[in-house]
């Protein structure tokens, strides 16, 4: 019925946090290039998108709630990419 929960693990800054398809879930990115996924009826986080090599930004959901697409800049140019979730962080 309402209220406010704090969530008390995960980055220092959020950015760009994005609500599921479903409502039960949402995605953001933090300020070192990692996009990390919130689990709203848990109140876990867990990383999506998280590499030395890479920095990902502006997660957003795509229409089948399986997947996320981020800006990355896989390979040295930036472009868009679809994650699956359940391959956490595999492009």
């Amino acid at each position: 019925q309402g209220g406010t929960t704090a969530i008390r693990s995960g980055p220092e800054i959020i950015a760009g946090i994005r609500l599921a398809p479903d409502g039960r879930r949402a995605v953001f990115g933090d300020e070192q290039g990692g996009v990390w996924l919130l689990d709203l009826t848990r109140g876990s986080i867990d990383v999506a998108v998280r590499s030395d090599e890479l920095f990902s930004i502006y997660p957003i959901w795509h229409p089948d709630g399986d997947r996320i697409v981020v800006t990355s800049n896989v390979g040295g140019s930036w472009s868009l990419y679809a994650v699956d979730l359940g391959s956490r962080g595999s492009f």
